[in-house]
């Protein structure tokens, strides 16, 4: 059979958009162990700044001494078609009045008191599309 679908290279634009439709991702850092940290996270994105929650374990402290990279995708098994979006950017924490909007409820139970902010530096995306 021969394959219908294509692979497409996303501009920054579409890459954004794409960050925008969704509210879970996964937060990826390396530490000083030889596997990197990657966490579910729910999420928004708030201008250029991707802006969620962290508790009191390993993620938190990691994510402010470490660069990050962040990913979201989306798949569709059937069509066998999806696309997949990855940020890189360092992490800040924030206050509640510098978001505009408004976070997900994390599907997780616990508290997660830190408000984190993952500045965008780069962003790349690709999708395989039907033909």
């Amino acid at each position: 059979m021969i394959s219908t679908r294509r692979l497409e290279i996303l501009d920054e634009e579409a890459c954004l958009t794409l960050l925008a439709t969704e509210d879970i991702g996964r937060v990826a850092v390396m530490r000083r162990r030889s596997a990197p940290l990657v966490v579910p996270v729910t999420y928004v994105l708030d201008d250029q700044v991707i802006v969620f929650r962290a508790g009191f374990g390993a993620l938190y402290p990691a994510v402010l001494a470490h660069p990050v990279s962040f990913q979201v995708d989306r798949s569709d098994t059937p069509s066998r078609t999806g696309w997949s979006v990855l940020v890189e950017g360092s992490v800040s924490e924030l206050r509640q009045r510098e978001v505009a909007r408004a976070l997900p409820e994390p599907w997780m139970p616990g508290e997660r008191p830190y408000l984190l902010g993952l500045l965008i530096s780069e962003v790349s995306g690709r999708r395989i599309a039907a033909g």
